[in-house]
């Protein structure tokens, strides 16, 4: 699932429109939680002649659902705080045997971080 929004989108054919990825915080693709979505900051498209889209992909092979429920856009002073949407399906670090060694990588997304909401720290036992 992908939140899309465009300020150039007239109507029509959406492919002539400009659209910009917004991290809509959903769950994984396996995922059959309800999951709510929320401070997801739009401070940036605060402005007229703005459209959302919600895209999902699926195929013959491979179909999926996707159930949007109780949208609602709320016009906040503050923004939302900081939030980090990390892949688990990533971070599943098999064994390494002594003396070698592994590369493991996974995405996470950060939302509204400032300087300081910027300390990445790790342990290995």
């Amino acid at each position: 699932m992908q939140l899309k929004v465009s300020t150039d989108y007239n109507g029509g054919d959406p492919a002539l429109a400009t659209w910009v990825d917004i991290n809509g915080k959903f769950p994984g693709e396996t995922s059959n939680v309800w999951t709510l979505s929320e401070n997801i900051n739009l401070s940036a498209y605060k402005q007229s002649n703005v459209h959302f889209a919600f895209v999902y992909y699926s195929s013959n092979d491979d179909g999926a659902r996707w159930t949007l429920d109780d949208i609602l856009l709320q016009n906040s002073l503050m923004p939302p705080p900081p939030s980090l949407t990390v892949g688990t399906a990533g971070i599943q670090f098999g064994f390494t045997a002594a003396g070698n060694s592994s590369d493991k990588t996974f995405t996470f997304i950060g939302n509204d971080l400032t300087i300081r909401d910027w300390e990445v720290r790790y342990s290995r036992r």
